[in-house]
């Protein structure tokens, strides 16, 4: 599990003490002074530094602690076998690799509750009266909100809630309160919710949009694969051609569905499409910025305003 957290983040040093690790922040690149920290692996974390000490093989905790840019320990460090994550002023504690997993099941038939820890950039835990219960676990916090699933003794699900970073707490739940639903991660302002019959075999029905005070924006049960916002606009796949365009926060097919696959756009305005097994990149109009004929290529520019293919 460990490895794989370790092919996505950026290693960036093998002994703190020795070498400084470069931080990116919005701007520059900003180095952490050296410290007499000894640790196997670091990591960039939105101008912080996530280090850490594997432990003795891929399934048993490993010893993390977060670090600022002088060196200084935020997060002691502690056993583990959750990563964290950076958003909005908050570091979040969640398991690695398991983003859409908030229990799983032992071999005795009881449950193992993956909690969540929440912490302020001084190192504050936060969220304490969540800390205190025993049947919950969470996302990660993204743009300054998370989702939190509440149980039953017996484990089963109770509710969902969206808590922002002051704690504020909102209940998300479908028109019909018997139905079963999934959620997505609140991105750009909403938060999606698939709905399912509560009945045997429990049938997809729709999906909605929902703004952080859980009121309804829109709903559509006409798609097959849906994501969450990005510079406004949402990656969606037709239910019956199968392809993929974008809708916009009213609901409404803002690009057609025209693509083999279409991705989240970035923070220059700019979306990744696929089209005939050939990729290019498509500004928040439709416009072909770079047409589909490259077989890999970037989804952002450099800041020489250059796209490497």
């Amino acid at each position: 599990m460990k490895k794989r957290m370790l092919a996505v983040l950026l290693v960036v040093a093998i002994c703190i003490s020795m070498i400084p690790v470069a931080l990116a922040d919005d701007t520059s690149q900003v180095s952490i002074k050296k410290t007499n920290i000894q640790a196997e692996y670091a990591a960039t974390l939105d101008g912080y530094g996530m280090v850490w000490i594997n432990g003795e093989d891929d399934d048993s905790p490993y010893n993390v602690a977060i670090i600022d840019r002088e060196g200084k320990i935020v997060i002691p460090f502690q056993w583990t076998t959750y990563t964290y994550h950076y958003s909005d002023g908050i570091f979040s504690l969640t398991p690695s690799n398991m983003s859409d997993i908030y229990l799983s099941e032992n071999d005795d038939g009881s449950f193992t509750f993956h909690h969540p820890e929440y912490y302020s950039e001084d190192g504050t835990k936060l969220f304490i009266d969540l800390s205190s219960k025993v049947l919950f676990t969470g996302t990660e916090m993204n743009d300054g909100y998370a989702i939190i699933r509440d149980f039953n003794d017996d484990a089963s699900f109770r509710n969902a809630v969206l808590i922002d970073r002051t704690g504020k707490m909102t209940i998300l739940k479908p028109p019909s309160a018997s139905d079963y639903y999934n959620l997505g991660i609140p991105q750009d302002g909403l938060v999606w919710m698939s709905v399912f019959s509560s009945d045997p075999p429990y049938s997809y029905m729709y999906t909605l949009y929902m703004d952080m005070n859980g009121t309804i924006q829109f709903m559509f049960d006409n798609y097959a694969y849906w994501y969450g916002f990005s510079e406004g606009l949402a990656a969606v796949q037709d239910r019956t051609t199968e392809k993929w365009g974008y809708i916009d926060k009213t609901g409404e097919l803002a690009i057609p569905l025209e693509y083999d696959r279409t991705y989240d756009f970035n923070e220059f305005g700019l979306g990744y499409v696929v089209l005939d097994k050939k990729v290019g990149l498509i500004d928040k109009t439709g416009k072909l910025i770079i047409p589909c004929i490259y077989d890999t290529l970037q989804s952002s520019f450099s800041d020489d305003g250059i796209c490497y293919a």
